[in-house]
Protein backbone atom coordinates (compact mmCIF):
# COMPACT_ATOMS: atom_id res chain seq x y z
CA UNK A 1 0.00 0.00 0.00
CA UNK A 2 2.93 2.35 0.66
CA UNK A 3 3.67 2.53 -3.05
CA UNK A 4 0.18 3.97 -3.64
CA UNK A 5 0.45 6.87 -1.20
CA UNK A 6 1.90 9.28 -3.77
CA UNK A 7 -0.87 8.42 -6.21
CA UNK A 8 -3.60 9.10 -3.66
CA UNK A 9 -1.88 12.28 -2.43
CA UNK A 10 -1.81 13.53 -6.01
CA UNK A 11 -5.45 12.64 -6.63
CA UNK A 12 -6.47 14.28 -3.36
CA UNK A 13 -4.80 17.54 -4.37
CA UNK A 14 -6.09 17.41 -7.94
CA UNK A 15 -9.69 16.73 -6.89
CA UNK A 16 -9.60 19.55 -4.34
CA UNK A 17 -8.20 21.99 -6.92
CA UNK A 18 -10.77 21.02 -9.54
CA UNK A 19 -13.59 21.26 -6.99
CA UNK A 20 -12.40 24.78 -6.21
CA UNK A 21 -12.48 25.61 -9.91
CA UNK A 22 -16.07 24.43 -10.15
CA UNK A 23 -17.06 26.44 -7.07
CA UNK A 24 -15.52 29.54 -8.67
CA UNK A 25 -17.23 28.91 -12.00
CA UNK A 26 -20.57 28.44 -10.26
CA UNK A 27 -20.17 31.64 -8.28
CA UNK A 28 -18.92 33.71 -11.23
CA UNK A 29 -21.72 32.49 -13.48
CA UNK A 30 -24.36 32.08 -10.77
CA UNK A 31 -27.08 34.08 -12.53
CA UNK A 32 -26.62 32.19 -15.80
CA UNK A 33 -26.42 28.82 -14.05
CA UNK A 34 -29.63 29.46 -12.14
CA UNK A 35 -31.35 30.74 -15.28
CA UNK A 36 -30.77 27.44 -17.09
CA UNK A 37 -32.94 24.74 -15.52
CA UNK A 38 -30.53 21.77 -15.57
CA UNK A 39 -27.22 23.52 -14.87
CA UNK A 40 -27.42 23.65 -11.05
CA UNK A 41 -27.70 19.86 -11.01
CA UNK A 42 -24.87 19.61 -13.52
CA UNK A 43 -22.66 21.63 -11.20
CA UNK A 44 -23.64 19.45 -8.25
CA UNK A 45 -22.92 16.31 -10.27
CA UNK A 46 -19.44 17.59 -11.14
CA UNK A 47 -18.72 18.44 -7.52
CA UNK A 48 -19.95 15.03 -6.41
CA UNK A 49 -17.61 13.27 -8.85
CA UNK A 50 -14.66 15.21 -7.44
CA UNK A 51 -15.72 14.80 -3.83
CA UNK A 52 -15.86 11.04 -4.38
CA UNK A 53 -12.22 11.08 -5.51
CA UNK A 54 -11.33 13.37 -2.59
CA UNK A 55 -13.04 11.14 -0.01
CA UNK A 56 -11.67 7.87 -1.39
CA UNK A 57 -8.16 9.33 -1.63
CA UNK A 58 -8.45 10.56 1.96
CA UNK A 59 -9.56 7.13 3.17
CA UNK A 60 -6.64 5.51 1.38
CA UNK A 61 -4.19 7.73 3.26
CA UNK A 62 -5.39 6.71 6.72
CA UNK A 63 -2.58 4.59 8.18
CA UNK A 64 -2.78 0.98 9.34
CA UNK A 65 -5.98 -0.06 7.59
CA UNK A 66 -6.22 -3.42 5.93
CA UNK A 67 -7.74 -3.97 2.50
CA UNK A 68 -11.01 -5.34 3.85
CA UNK A 69 -11.68 -2.31 6.05
CA UNK A 70 -10.68 0.10 3.27
CA UNK A 71 -12.86 -1.81 0.84
CA UNK A 72 -15.86 -1.55 3.19
CA UNK A 73 -15.31 2.18 3.62
CA UNK A 74 -14.97 2.83 -0.11
CA UNK A 75 -17.96 0.62 -0.90
CA UNK A 76 -20.14 2.59 1.53
CA UNK A 77 -19.06 5.89 -0.04
CA UNK A 78 -19.50 4.56 -3.60
CA UNK A 79 -22.99 3.21 -2.91
CA UNK A 80 -24.02 6.49 -1.30
CA UNK A 81 -22.69 8.30 -4.38
CA UNK A 82 -24.68 6.03 -6.72
CA UNK A 83 -27.88 6.67 -4.77
CA UNK A 84 -27.49 10.45 -4.56
CA UNK A 85 -26.36 10.72 -8.19
CA UNK A 86 -29.46 8.82 -9.26
CA UNK A 87 -31.68 11.36 -7.49
CA UNK A 88 -29.77 14.35 -8.86
CA UNK A 89 -29.70 12.95 -12.39
CA UNK A 90 -33.40 12.14 -12.26
CA UNK A 91 -34.14 15.81 -11.55
CA UNK A 92 -31.62 16.93 -14.18
CA UNK A 93 -33.17 14.65 -16.82
CA UNK A 94 -36.58 16.21 -16.25
CA UNK A 95 -35.18 19.75 -16.54
CA UNK A 96 -32.72 19.46 -19.43
CA UNK A 97 -33.76 20.72 -22.83
CA UNK A 98 -34.35 17.99 -25.40
CA UNK A 99 -31.42 19.17 -27.52
CA UNK A 100 -29.00 18.52 -24.63
CA UNK A 101 -30.56 15.31 -23.28
CA UNK A 102 -28.14 12.96 -25.05
CA UNK A 103 -25.08 14.84 -23.75
CA UNK A 104 -26.58 14.86 -20.27
CA UNK A 105 -27.17 11.09 -20.38
CA UNK A 106 -23.60 10.43 -21.53
CA UNK A 107 -22.20 12.50 -18.65
CA UNK A 108 -24.61 10.83 -16.24
CA UNK A 109 -23.36 7.44 -17.42
CA UNK A 110 -19.77 8.56 -16.89
CA UNK A 111 -20.33 9.79 -13.33
CA UNK A 112 -22.42 6.73 -12.47
CA UNK A 113 -19.82 4.50 -14.13
CA UNK A 114 -17.05 6.03 -12.05
CA UNK A 115 -19.02 5.45 -8.85
CA UNK A 116 -19.66 1.82 -9.85
CA UNK A 117 -15.96 1.38 -10.65
CA UNK A 118 -15.08 2.64 -7.18
CA UNK A 119 -17.55 0.08 -5.82
CA UNK A 120 -15.97 -2.70 -7.88
CA UNK A 121 -12.52 -1.77 -6.63
CA UNK A 122 -13.87 -1.77 -3.09
CA UNK A 123 -15.39 -5.22 -3.52
CA UNK A 124 -12.09 -6.55 -4.83
CA UNK A 125 -10.31 -5.12 -1.80
CA UNK A 126 -12.81 -6.82 0.49
CA UNK A 127 -13.08 -10.19 -1.23
CA UNK A 128 -9.47 -10.76 -2.22
CA UNK A 129 -8.07 -9.14 0.95
CA UNK A 130 -5.13 -7.80 -1.06
CA UNK A 131 -4.42 -4.56 -2.88
CA UNK A 132 -5.40 -5.56 -6.44
CA UNK A 133 -8.64 -3.54 -6.11
CA UNK A 134 -6.54 -0.37 -6.10
CA UNK A 135 -5.89 -0.85 -9.81
CA UNK A 136 -9.63 -0.46 -10.46
CA UNK A 137 -9.63 2.84 -8.57
CA UNK A 138 -7.29 4.34 -11.18
CA UNK A 139 -9.81 4.29 -14.07
CA UNK A 140 -12.56 5.24 -11.62
CA UNK A 141 -10.58 8.34 -10.69
CA UNK A 142 -9.81 9.21 -14.31
CA UNK A 143 -13.45 8.85 -15.39
CA UNK A 144 -14.47 11.09 -12.48
CA UNK A 145 -11.98 13.74 -13.57
CA UNK A 146 -13.11 13.60 -17.20
CA UNK A 147 -16.80 13.91 -16.27
CA UNK A 148 -16.12 16.76 -13.85
CA UNK A 149 -13.84 18.46 -16.38
CA UNK A 150 -16.50 18.39 -19.08
CA UNK A 151 -19.04 19.83 -16.66
CA UNK A 152 -16.55 22.49 -15.58
CA UNK A 153 -16.01 23.45 -19.22
CA UNK A 154 -19.74 23.92 -19.70
CA UNK A 155 -20.05 25.94 -16.48
CA UNK A 156 -17.06 28.16 -17.30
CA UNK A 157 -17.05 28.51 -21.08
CA UNK A 158 -20.10 27.17 -22.86
CA UNK A 159 -22.54 28.97 -20.59
CA UNK A 160 -21.10 32.29 -21.80
CA UNK A 161 -21.34 31.56 -25.54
Amino acid sequence: MDAWQNFFLGELGASAALAGLIFVSLSVNQARVLATPSLPERGLEALMALFLVLIVSSLMLVPDQGPRLLGAEVLAVALAQVAVLFLVQKVELRRVEAAYRRNMLMLAAATQGAAWLFGLGALLLMVRADWVGLYVLVPATLVSFVAAGINAWVLLIEINR
